[in-house]
């Protein structure tokens, strides 16, 4: 089974900024190559 069909979590934690916005732009990422992203 490839990385892709088994799935992959990526958790962003700690204080400061750049969370949101790192997270949201793995998932338009993930989108722009046709892959079904979820946000938790």
């Amino acid at each position: 089974m490839s990385p892709l069909e088994r799935g992959y979590v990526q958790l962003y934690t700690g204080d400061g900024k750049g969370k949101t916005t790192a997270s949201l732009g793995l998932v338009l990422r993930a989108l722009g190559q046709g892959l079904r992203p979820a946000v938790l």
